[in-house]
């Protein structure tokens, strides 16, 4: 199974054995895969960065000495593409000089330059959701460098791409360059990232316990941001498991332990909501949905919120606002596969409630096939079971109020509040997991 490989161990007395980098994927052809990114990016741009991509493979595959030889002068057509492409994404112009540098002299580039290259496309990249460059040029960066961080990115970056046992490869790699390194923030990003490969595949105890882990150490040292980011996990698969009142205490500790400005609260925001909306409190999830629609997403990322808002719409029985969502999700969700599947078992779950049994069977087996296409073993088996009590004809769930409404109405405000002092107004960065 995904993720079988050695976890973060708490013994780190003994000598550091690094695990080795996952080595490049490869296509059919046996060749390093790279193609992804011409479908990712148009033009000029796609091509200068796919060249780059295996300019920098070679560069990493090649001994250092003989790194002269790669070296050529690039044609008045390679400088034009790499002037054109500059122009179409200004903010890469740097990193494109640096892979320029390699192409015309191979030998003087050093691996931090390099690495800082690679690292500003795989930022750009997920900004604009295109995880398939970004996950490329974080797996080339965490290989021309022995960053900690960069490694870290290339496990979370795999991890979005449902590249499992490459994750997994990635964090545990992570986790011992951090120790060895003395670096107590990656050590917790890496457990932290791993825990959520382990949710993502289903294995809730084991995941379970890295987090209460990781939030025991962050506490311990002194890191209040990264204990906040392990309860907010833990908050994940307690609503994934509907452990509403585990839930409840974990947002609350998430809550006080995070800054006012801290990027990860829209998602804490988020993920609380969901639960709601999974226990039936469609209502009240409804009301903080709304005012994360406030807040700048990355463009897949307002793919699942809007998704879990058309479900909360619908099971609150503002069917105008329902439908009016579901175009909206149905307009994003050919973009941007990372949430595809989540978002079409959302929109499955809003058309049982609304008894449009044909449109939620339509989405039902859209959700189970984007999630087998994409090796998303929890998501994939649910699909399977709400397919099952759609052609049952099973009504979804009606709206109940918790046995304390006063009080989770309280706490939804409070988390109102502090979204409404949340003043960052630019792509969110996913941190941790």
């Amino acid at each position: 199974m995904a993720a079988d490989r050695e976890a973060p161990r708490k013994r780190e007395g003994r000598p550091h054995i690094i695990p080795p980098a996952p080595g490049w994927r490869i296509d059919a052809h046996g060749r390093p895969e790279g193609w992804p990114v011409l479908d990712d990016v148009d033009g000029a741009l796609g091509l200068t960065l796919w060249r780059a991509l295996r300019a920098v493979w070679t560069w990493v595959d090649t001994p250092p000495e003989r790194r002269g030889g790669l070296s050529q002068e690039p044609t008045l057509e390679v400088r034009e593409r790499h002037a054109y492409a500059a122009a179409e994404a200004p903010e890469l112009a740097s990193a494109l000089g640096t892979f320029v540098l390699l192409l015309r002299n191979a030998e003087v580039v050093d691996r931090t330059q390099l690495a800082e290259a690679c690292r500003a496309v795989y930022e750009w990249a997920e900004n604009r959701s295109l995880v398939e460059t970004a996950v490329h040029f974080a797996e080339a960066a965490a290989r021309v460098s022995d960053e900690p961080e960069l490694t870290n990115a290339a496990g979370r970056m795999c991890r979005r791409c449902a590249l499992n046992d490459r994750s997994a490869a990635w964090f545990a790699r992570a986790f011992r360059l951090a120790v060895r390194e003395r670096d107590k923030g990656e050590t917790l990003r890496a457990l932290l990232g791993y825990g959520a490969l382990l949710k993502d595949i289903g294995r809730h105890a084991e995941a379970r316990a890295m987090f209460e882990r990781a939030a025991s150490r962050a506490a311990r040292t002194g890191r209040l941001r990264q204990a906040a980011e392990a309860h907010h996990d833990l908050l994940a698969i307690a609503a994934e498991v509907g452990a509403y009142y585990d839930a409840e205490r974990h947002v609350r500790l998430a809550m006080k332990l995070y800054p006012v400005h801290h990027p990860r609260l829209p998602y804490l925001v988020h993920d609380f909501a969901f639960l709601l909306v999974r226990q039936q409190f469609y209502s009240i999830a409804l009301s903080l949905l709304e005012d994360l629609l406030r807040v700048a997403w990355r463009p897949s990322e307002e793919l699942l919120l809007r998704s879990t808002i058309a479900w909360a719409a619908a099971g609150s029985t503002r069917v105008e606002f329902h439908d009016r969502t579901e175009q909206e999700v149905l307009q994003l969700i050919g973009l941007h596969d990372e949430y595809a599947s989540a978002a079409y078992i959302h929109l499955a779950e809003g058309a049982r409630h609304l008894a449009r049994w044909d449109r939620a069977e339509g989405y039902a087996a859209a959700a189970w096939a984007a999630a087998q296409r994409r090796n998303e073993i929890v998501l994939a088996e649910e699909a399977r079971n709400l397919q099952v009590v759609i052609r049952a004809r099973e009504p979804a769930p009606r709206e109940k109020q918790p046995q304390s409404a006063d009080h989770t109405r309280m706490l939804a405000r409070w988390l109102t509040n502090r979204l409404r002092r949340w003043r960052a107004r630019k792509p969110l960065d996913p941190g941790a997991s």
